[in-house]
């Protein structure tokens, strides 16, 4: 375990690496742990790669508990091992990936596919939560690997991936394993902790990354917020616009025998071509806009830089939607009103009673 690291060698590791990968909303995890428990060990694994970012192809081998020399599939270097909890390493290796010296780049077509070898001893999966941990740590080395040379052999940042990357409730419930075993009328109890962070440093780690994620999940509710704004001006406008539609057609149908100049002017050019169906057209823009706003954003749990930048984009398109329907219903309200004066009493009331009926 890391026993001289500070809290600001742990917040500098994350900034790190939330610049590269960003922080993730937990992940639900119900269905890794499904196919463990139903023993579909390779796709849990090639899922849990997925979940980091790695679009790599996993070969999963089990590796006997007791080692055998004569077996080709065997660990040859360092994993993840046990410690107790005085940080001093408890037995051998329970999980391991082969990372070769030579990895295509992170975010590159040639990651796509690439084969990583996995191993692991079958005790790693008794606990599926410690599985888990123990897979998305070995393949974070794998991740790192594909960024920087630096991070390729720290295990610091290693332990540190899963947990900006969702996996914080996984590796809380997963890092330690208490095993009770009895002599005569003598309880010994062990405790073994996976990983090198200690108990306060992975707690300091998550509420630094849990602090980060509220930020970002308040501007992404903040933008929600906007998005149902603009919507309920457009169903008003459009409300408005649908009785000007009507207003408009009835005078064609029903002209008046008296009418103001200005008003006859006016429904002059508003017969002029395109004049009232731009208004539509741009009612179906500004709809069509916030759509593909709330589309993106709505099912976002991932927050990369580049999605905060966004944030910041699409938070001006709907501000500018917001003043542009703003102007648009009232250019529209006020031919509505012009219109409404030439309109018979009892068209509007039956007008009026439709829509109470449907609830408008």
């Amino acid at each position: 375990m890391f026993d001289q690291l500070s809290t600001e060698d742990i917040a500098h590791a994350l900034d790190d690496l939330i610049v590269c990968f960003g922080v993730r909303e937990d992940i639900p995890h119900g269905n890794l742990i499904k196919l463990l428990r139903n023993k579909e060990t390779q796709t849990c694994v090639q899922q849990i790669a997925a979940l980091l970012s790695l679009p790599i192809h996993i070969k999963l081998h089990f590796v006997s508990d007791s080692f055998n020399p004569n077996s080709a599939v065997n660990f040859h270097s360092t994993g993840i091992s046990r410690t107790n909890w005085m940080g001093q390493g408890t037995s051998g290796i329970t999980a391991q990936v082969l990372i070769p010296d030579k990895l295509p780049m992170f975010g590159t077509s040639a990651l796509q596919g690439y084969p990583i070898e996995v191993r692991i001893t079958p005790s790693c999966l008794t606990n599926p939560f410690t599985a888990i941990a123990i897979l998305a740590h070995e393949l974070s080395h794998v991740l790192l690997a594909c960024v920087s040379p630096k991070y390729r052999h720290s295990e610091l940042h290693t332990d540190c991936v899963p947990i900006i990357l969702g996996f914080r409730t996984i590796v809380r419930k997963g890092r330690k394993v208490v095993e009770n075993t009895t002599s005569g009328e003598t309880i010994t109890t062990q405790t073994t902790t996976f990983g090198y962070l200690s108990d306060s440093q992975f707690e300091f780690a998550c509420k630094y990354v849990e602090s980060r994620l509220s930020r970002h999940s308040t501007e992404k509710l903040r933008l929600l917020e906007l998005v149902t704004t603009v919507e309920r001006k457009l169903r008003s406008t459009t409300r408005r616009l649908t009785a000007f539609n009507d207003f408009f057609q009835y005078l064609d149908r029903y002209p008046p025998e008296k009418m103001r100049q200005e008003h006859a002017e006016r429904i002059v050019m508003l017969h002029q071509e395109d004049y009232i169906s731009c208004w539509g057209d741009r009612i179906e823009m500004i709809r069509s806009n916030v759509q593909v706003v709330k589309t993106k954003v709505a099912p976002i749990t991932h927050y990369l830089p580049r999605t905060i930048q966004h944030f910041k984009t699409d938070t001006s398109v709907l501000e500018e939607a917001r003043k542009e329907i703003d102007i648009l219903t009232k250019e529209i309200v006020v031919n509505e009103k012009v219109l409404r004066k030439y309109v018979g009493y009892s068209h509007r009331f039956r007008r009026f009673l439709k829509q109470f009926l449907n609830g408008n």
